[in-house]
C-alpha cells in the first residue's frame, strides 16, 4: 500500500504512446479525461457488489467477476473496496452531471512531478486550476490542445454508488440507448 490509498497509477493509455496522444490532442479531437485521482474518490465495496448482484442476470454476472478483484484489493492493497477506474470513465460520459469537469490546456512533456520527482518519462500534462504555479514553468511548452478534465464529484459518493447499483436493476434498464 502506498500512502494508505493503494497503488498509484499513471494514465497508461497516454503515457505508453505519447506520440499518439500528441497527435490526437494537436488535431482538435474532443477528449474528456477521467483520471486515476477521480476514480480514487469512489470505492466499490462488498455491500455495493451485493446490491449489484441482486440486479438480475447482468448484475449477478458482473458481481461474480468483480469479487476476485475486490479480494485482491483487500488482500494485496489493504482496502475494503476497489477504485472503479473504467466504470468512472464511462460514467463521466453517460452521467456528466455527477462530475466536476472543465476545459484545460494540455501538452506532452517530461513528467518531473510524478512520484515525488522520480518520474522521468514523457506524459500528457494537464494545467490544473488549483495549483497553476506548479505547472507554469518556464520550460513548459505551449499547449498542444485542450481537454475536458474531470477532477471531482459534483454529488456525494453515495449518489455515485447508487447510480452504479441502479444501473443493474432490470426495472431501471432503458428501452433504448442513444449513441451520440
Amino acid at each position: 500500500m502506498l500512502n494508505g490509498h493503494g497503488p498509484v497509477f499513471r494514465d497508461l493509455n497516454a503515457t505508453l504512446d505519447t506520440w499518439a496522444a500528441q497527435q490526437i490532442l494537436s488535431h482538435g479531437v474532443p477528449v474528456t479525461m477521467a483520471p486515476y485521482a477521480l476514480a480514487r474518490q469512489v470505492e466499490i465495496n462488498p455491500a455495493d457488489l451485493a446490491r449489484i448482484a441482486n440486479g438480475g442476470r447482468t448484475g449477478g454476472w458482473v458481481a461474480k467477476r468483480a469479487r476476485p478483484w475486490l479480494a485482491w484489493w483487500r488482500d494485496a492493497i489493504g482496502r475494503d473496496g476497489f477504485y472503479p477506474f473504467d466504470l468512472i470513465a464511462v460514467m463521466v460520459l453517460l452521467e456528466p452531471d455527477l462530475f466536476v469537469c472543465a476545459p484545460r490546456p494540455v501538452w506532452v512533456d517530461i513528467d518531473r512531478v510524478a512520484f515525488g520527482g522520480w518520474g522521468s518519462g514523457r506524459s500528457v500534462m494537464i494545467e490544473r486550476a488549483a495549483d497553476n504555479e506548479v505547472w507554469r514553468r518556464a520550460s513548459r511548452p505551449d499547449p498542444v490542445g485542450r481537454v475536458v478534465w474531470c477532477s471531482g464529484l459534483a454529488v456525494s459518493v453515495d449518489r455515485v454508488r447508487n447510480v452504479v447499483a441502479d444501473a443493474f436493476d432490470p426495472g431501471n434498464a432503458p428501452t433504448q440507448v442513444a449513441i451520440q
